[in-house]
């Protein structure tokens, strides 16, 4: 792909991801797409090949899954990370810490706001769909509860696993009332508790010792 198609295509996700948080899916056209972009209307179906799959890649390119980090990854930088119960529950606090990082603590506005949106009330990421971002990040979880508690029951697993998207969004509806009421030290200060309050919860769900870290 050239720099000109490049470029392109990174404009249409910005201006799409802006129109999609300001005016929700349905209200959003490809025209108006393009327009803000300033590309061609026939960019949008050459990249993406349809609104809904500029959607797609929207929210792919939030979640930044190439470099989110899960159970599987962790265990490629530290083999022996699951074998004792505080690793198991240092497990738990990078991934959640990581997710947060790349849903509640975006510093842009409309990326928080879109996330948000699509928690409440899916729009066009089907929750079946093994392709949309919040299912892949939830069956990594719920694959890790597996290991973490052989046996256990599938609507448990999926509790455990959900708790991360239940408190993300809690935080991503005050999170702009924060920025805009503290200061940045606080707010540094604020994301750790965040961070430590929903790791300490999946951790005792699962009755492992709370690191001296997180307390």
């Amino acid at each position: 792909m050239s720099k000109k198609s490049n470029g392109a295509s990174a404009a249409l996700l910005e201006a799409a991801g802006q129109l999609f948080s300001k005016h929700g899916y349905a209200a959003v056209t490809t025209r108006m797409i393009a327009e803000l972009a300033k590309v061609a209307l026939a960019s949008v179906h050459f990249h993406f090949g349809s609104k809904e799959g500029l959607y797609r890649e929207v929210f792919l390119q939030i979640f930044d899954m190439e470099h989110a980090l899960d159970y599987k990854k962790l265990i490629e930088q530290e083999p022996n990370v699951l074998q004792k119960p505080d690793g198991q529950a240092y497990a738990i606090q990078r991934i959640v810490g990581d997710y947060f990082s790349r849903t509640v603590f975006y510093k842009e506005p409309w990326k928080r706001k879109l996330i948000a949106m699509e928690l409440f009330h899916n729009s066009v990421l089907n929750l079946t769909d093994r392709k949309n971002p919040f299912r892949i990040e939830t069956d990594l979880r719920m694959e890790l509860y597996d290991l973490l508690k052989p046996g256990a029951s599938r609507p448990e697993a999926y509790f455990w696993a959900n708790i991360p998207d239940t408190q993300g969004l809690f935080y991503l509806m005050l999170w702009p009332t924060i920025e805009k009421e503290y200061d940045v030290n606080y707010v540094n200060e604020l994301q750790h508790r965040v961070i430590n309050t929903t790791s300490v919860m999946m951790i005792d769900l699962l009755n492992l010792p709370v690191r001296e870290m997180l307390l």
